[in-house]
This record gives C-alpha cells, structure tokens and sequence, in this order.
C-alpha cells in the first residue's frame, strides 16, 4: 500500500530537513527524514499503530509520534493519507481546527 501526503505535510517534512541541515549537515538531516519515511512505511502496513486523541480532534484521525514528531493520518484511507505533519510542542489543537487541506 501507497501513501499520499498533504500539501501542510509535504511542506512540513521539506521545513524539517532544512531545519535538521542548519543543525547538523546533510547527513543529519538525512537520517531524521530516512526515520520518518521508515515511520510512515510502518505505519502503511499497519494503521492501527497510531492512537486517536479526542481531546484534539473529532476526525478519525491517528497520531503516531517520531522523536517529537507527529505523524497524523486517516488510518481507513487507502492509499494511507498522511494529513499533518506538527512538531508535539505545537499547539495541535488550534492548528487542527484552524488548517484546512
């Protein structure tokens, strides 16, 4: 199974490995990206890993985190669509409510 990013989540995962490049070079920011890509192939196979947080969200949406990354994605969609990508000290739930695809 395929996954399809949103534009917010493309955007987002281009804006993290300039950050992580700015910080340690190509190959940390390399690696950081390789993590995420090796999360969201996880992820693919089995959707079910992520949990819901209704105190977020009413969307059937699940969270899975990578370091303080979270991946949030619609677990019945097929391809499997990832539909943010937020750093965990954001306010998630404002960026939810107010970011629309």
């Amino acid at each position: 199974m395929k996954f399809i990013l949103s534009d917010q989540a493309s955007e987002a995962l281009e804006a993290l490995w300039d950050y992580y490049y700015a910080r340690g070079g190509t190959t940390l920011a390399d690696r950081i990206l390789a993590e995420i890509r090796e999360a969201i192939d996880k992820i693919v196979e089995q959707p079910a890993l992520g949990h819901f947080r209704r105190d977020l969200t009413d969307k059937p949406l699940r969270f899975y985190r990578v370091y303080g990354i979270l991946l949030i994605y619609d677990p019945a969609s097929s391809p499997l669509y990832i539909a943010r990508v937020y750093h965990g000290s954001q306010d998630l739930k404002r960026r939810l409510r107010e970011e629309r695809d």
